[in-house]
């Protein structure tokens, strides 16, 4: 039985052999999806081993309050939130939701003047894309990085590491 810390265990064990995968094959759904509800999924683990210390889990006092922590801390890890509750659900509501339904992350292009600068590859090649409700685009790869590097930070921060 694993005696450390288990968010350090789930991240290991999850969010870093989904981006492995993901990155191996960056254009196959299942991959993508696997990665957004790892990455979704360790705000519980999170909460769960450090929300008796408010200072670790941004001020909050529960595990919904940390999540609206989180969403407002990155706007990256809000639209992973998202894009994973859509795939689990397929259809939001409410909540200043950026993306509402599972079809919104899927394989396409980004165009230089169709994505947030700096994040159109050159000759814009296939890729998963997130199209938000107000029809702007965002790389699914600079989303997930970003909120990797956003636990990163977190883990850091509580005295462990990420790998």
């Amino acid at each position: 039985m694993y005696e450390g810390s288990r968010s350090q265990l789930f991240y290991r064990e999850h969010i870093a052999e989904n981006m492995r995968e993901w990155e191996a094959d960056q254009l196959k759904p299942h991959k993508a999806m696997n990665l957004a509800l790892s990455l979704n999924q360790m705000a519980d683990y999170f909460f769960l081993e450090f929300g008796a210390e408010p200072s670790k889990v941004l001020g909050a006092t529960s595990l919904e309050k940390f999540r609206d922590a989180l969403r407002a801390k990155s706007a990256e890890f809000a639209l992973v939130h998202d894009v994973a509750d859509a795939h689990k659900h397929l259809n939001l509501r409410g909540k200043n939701r950026k993306v509402m339904n599972a079809s919104q992350a899927t394989a396409g292009a980004l165009r230089w003047d169709g994505a947030v600068w700096d994040e159109a590859k050159w000759d814009s090649p296939e890729e998963i894309v997130i199209t938000l409700n107000d029809e702007s685009k965002r790389s699914f790869g600079t989303v997930v990085r970003q909120t990797v590097a956003m636990w990163d930070e977190l883990l850091l921060k509580a005295g462990l590491t990420a790998a």
